[in-house]
C-alpha cells in the first residue's frame, strides 16, 4: 500500500499532468496549424494556392502559440524535477516511479529543444520585412516537419508511456512484501492454533 501523498507531492504531481496535458495537446494542434501548408499525403510539398505572405501568418499563428506550449513543458520540467526529488526515497520499493520518472527524464531534450527553436522564431518574426523565405523560417520552422518530426513524436509517446506506468504501476515491490507478509502471518497463525 502507498503512502498517503503529501500536499507538495499533490502540488508536484497537479504540475507534472497538467503541463503535459498543455504541452502535447498544445503540441497537436499547433502541428495541425502548420501541416496546413502542405499538400496533404505529400512529401513535404507547399500548397501553391497560398503565397508567402499566407505561409508567413501561419508560421506566426504557429510562434504565437509556442506561449502555451512553453508555459505546459516548464510546468510538467518543474513537475517531474520536484517530484524526482521528493519521491527518491521510495525508488526502491516503488520501481514504477523511477521507471516513470526516466521516461519523463528521456523526452526531456526534445523538449528543452523545442523550446529553443519556438524562442526563435518568436524573436526572429519581430524583425520588420521578414518574408517566408529567410533562412531563419527554413532553421527555425521548416527543419522541425522534415528532419526534426521523429524525434516530437518519440517524446510525446515517452511521456504519455510514463503516465501509463503511474496509472499501471509494474514493479511495485509494496504488492509483493505484502502479499509474503501475510503469507508469514498465516503460517504464524497456523502454528499457534
Amino acid at each position: 500500500m502507498m503512502q498517503k501523498k503529501s500536499f507538495r507531492e499533490k502540488f508536484f504531481l497537479t504540475f507534472l499532468v497538467s503541463g503535459l496535458i498543455m504541452w502535447i495537446g498544445g503540441s497537436i494542434v499547433r502541428t495541425g496549424i502548420a501541416f496546413d501548408m502542405y499538400v496533404p499525403f505529400s512529401n513535404m510539398i507547399l500548397k501553391t494556392s497560398y503565397d508567402d505572405a499566407i505561409r508567413l501568418y501561419v508560421v506566426q499563428i504557429y510562434s504565437n502559440s509556442a506561449l502555451y506550449t512553453g508555459i505546459g513543458f516548464t510546468l510538467f520540467f518543474i513537475g517531474y524535477i520536484s517530484l524526482g526529488l521528493l519521491l527518491s526515497d521510495r525508488f526502491k520499493l516503488h520501481g514504477w516511479i523511477f521507471m516513470a520518472l526516466m521516461m519523463f527524464a528521456l523526452a526531456t531534450p526534445y523538449g528543452l529543444f523545442e523550446l529553443y527553436l519556438d524562442m526563435k522564431l518568436y524573436f526572429l518574426l519581430q524583425y520588420p520585412g521578414i518574408n517566408f523565405n529567410d533562412p531563419g523560417i527554413k532553421d527555425f520552422f521548416l527543419i522541425r516537419f522534415t528532419k526534426l518530426s521523429i524525434w516530437g513524436s518519440i517524446s510525446y509517446l515517452m511521456s504519455i508511456t510514463g503516465v501509463l506506468i503511474c496509472i499501471w504501476r509494474p514493479l511495485d515491490k509494496m504488492k509483493y512484501v505484502l502479499d509474503e507478509l501475510a503469507d508469514r502471518t498465516d503460517k504464524v497463525s497456523g502454528i499457534t492454533e
